[in-house]
């Protein structure tokens, strides 16, 4: 038997309600942790799933659930794109909710900070190169 004729047994009896279960008992005892989701949607559904389960746990505080979670969305980078939407959605009778409605814009910070660390030497090592410089300055003096 090929695993993938055990995995597609699997999960053809997978979509049979709990406590009817037709698996065959040696699935059972020989599967590692094996989970199906019989409710959730197999593309956009798991794909959150998975990128949630990606992040676990540092993502612990982010809600899993948003207002844009099954809505189709369009974002327009230009004035032509933006009335083009509208235009549209006119047409076929659907009232677009802007989400966002500041155009495309660089951050505040952005060229007033900079994203690599600052530069900080202790003073006795900064005290110490500048013994280091005048040794050398003196012993290139005394070649002369």
């Amino acid at each position: 038997m090929r695993i993938t004729d055990l995995y597609s047994d699997l999960f053809e009896n997978a979509s049979i309600p709990a406590g009817e279960s037709r698996i065959p008992v040696g699935f059972k005892y020989s599967l590692p942790h094996t989970h199906a989701f019989p409710s959730m949607d197999n593309y956009y559904g798991f794909y959150r799933f998975v990128i949630a389960m990606a992040g676990h746990p540092d993502n612990g505080d982010q809600p899993i659930q948003n207002e844009l979670r099954d809505v189709p969305v369009a974002v327009a980078y230009t004035k032509a794109e933006h009335d083009k939407i509208h235009d549209v959605a006119k047409r076929m009778g659907v009232t677009p909710v802007e989400v966002a409605y500041n155009g495309s814009m660089e951050l505040p910070d952005t060229y007033t900070t900079s994203p690599v660390m600052r530069f900080s030497m202790p003073e006795s090592r900064r005290a110490r190169l500048r013994g280091l410089i005048r040794l050398s300055e003196a012993m290139l003096d005394e070649a002369d």
